[in-house]
């Protein structure tokens, strides 16, 4: 037998840019942020890391969980500020992981002023 690696070696991929890396930093979810701060800092990263939540939420639900109106959600999702999945027409559902991180941006925003 011969000793050959376990894998064939990758061709060279393209190395970001120091500019590219911050940016992809900054467009990181929550929970990535996280697991990025443990590595930056030497620690582990937990086992058991959680997964984010795939449940879809109807406009009413998301109001309800944000405490404003329909209108309000509606206009967060025509403006972009709120992605959808959109399931058959006029049946707009929204991640609950895209809300909890529109909170998180919106939160980020207020502290950076």
């Amino acid at each position: 037998m011969t000793d050959q690696p376990p894998h064939p070696p990758q061709p060279d991929k393209p190395r970001l840019t120091d500019a590219d890396r911050v940016q992809a930093i900054f467009r990181l979810s929550p929970e990535a942020l996280r697991i990025f701060d443990l590595l930056a800092t030497g620690q582990k990263i937990p086992s058991a890391v959680p997964k984010p939540s795939l449940k879809l939420l109807s406009i009413k639900e998301t109001a309800e969980k944000l405490n404003v109106a329909r209108s309000t959600v509606e206009r967060l999702l025509d403006d972009g500020a709120l992605p959808y999945v959109t399931l058959r027409k006029n049946r707009r559902r929204i991640r609950e992981m895209d809300i909890e991180e529109m909170i998180n941006r919106s939160t980020q925003t207020h502290k950076q002023q």
